[in-house]
């Protein structure tokens, strides 16, 4: 086995005593930040590695969190090639990481016991008695794409899904009918997804209001929702979800208009009838004087 977790000399308020050092913030169940410090050491030519790994192209790594650099979270080691190119990952037992199928795998499982947990963000603050996560922190670090290369170490892509707990701020839809929550700690998060109904005309009835009702015109001895057809916007010839929109009239102005003219014409005629029968009424009361 290889003694990756101790070093001899390492100290991590030594900055000569490593060659490189990151940090990462992650969250736990709960939403805590957490702060973790993953420090890189060469491998020196008298170093003990065994397992055939060759001294001048390994690097250890170790992990420590909350600025308890007293007990470190992990360690492991990372083997390349004489191209530079990341070959093996070693776990801290000098064991060599595989993935499921049994080959060299690039990607390290590391576990954060909740005993090891403080008050987060940011380090070396004293412990919150108070604080008790719900389960320890379980992430995957991938080291693919690194290099051993003859310029100075830096860190050119890092990315984290974990994110802290937040509140919802507003809702949002998508064209195809998502809504879309919007949190206050920049996440987007899909919630639900509203189907669509399309069914042949005079299907339904109107009630009052919004609320419809199949119509006497659906035969009883057929189940009407098969009448339904239901999908998603924009499958099926359905149409599209417009959030934050209210629909205009789809009302006829012009035919709106041409009826409302037969109507003024059709109550000036009946009122020119009255008129007439009104003149009428008093030509036959004039004549009986």
């Amino acid at each position: 086995a290889v003694s990756l977790l101790q070093k001899e000399g390492f100290d991590p308020n030594n900055p000569d005593s490593y060659g490189f050092s990151t940090a990462l913030t992650v969250y736990d169940s709960l939403g805590h930040a957490h702060h973790v410090d993953f420090f890189f050491v060469k491998a020196d030519r008298d170093d003990n590695l065994g397992n055939g790994i060759q001294n001048f192209n390994f690097w250890k790594w170790i992990a420590f969190v909350d600025g308890n650099f007293d007990s470190a979270v992990s360690s492991g080691g990372i083997l390349f090639n004489e191209n530079g190119e990341i070959e093996r990952l070693y776990d801290s037992n000098g064991n060599l990481v595989t993935d499921e199928n049994g080959r060299p795998s690039t990607s390290f499982t590391l576990t954060i016991p909740p005993s090891m947990l403080t008050n987060g963000m940011p380090p070396n603050l004293p412990p919150n008695p108070n604080y008790a996560p719900s389960s320890p922190i379980t992430m995957t670090l991938s080291f693919a794409g690194s290099t051993q290369l003859a310029q100075p170490s830096m860190i050119y892509n890092a990315t984290q899904n974990g994110y802290a707990s937040s509140q919802l701020v507003e809702i949002s839809f998508e064209k195809d009918g998502t809504l879309v929550g919007h949190y206050d700690n920049g996440q987007r998060i899909e919630l639900y997804k509203i189907p669509l109904a399309d069914m042949p005309e005079d299907t339904l009835k109107r009630l009052s209001d919004n609320l419809w009702a199949f119509s006497p015109k659906v035969p009883l001895n057929n189940d009407p929702y098969s009448l339904i057809k239901m999908d998603f916007a924009g499958s099926s010839g359905l149409g599209e979800v417009v959030g934050g929109a209210l629909e205009m009239s789809n009302v006829d102005l012009t035919q709106e208009f041409v009826d409302l003219i037969v109507a003024q014409r059709a109550f000036q005629a009946n009122t020119k009838v009255i008129t007439t029968d009104d003149e009428i009424l008093q030509t036959v009361i004039n004549l009986k004087r």
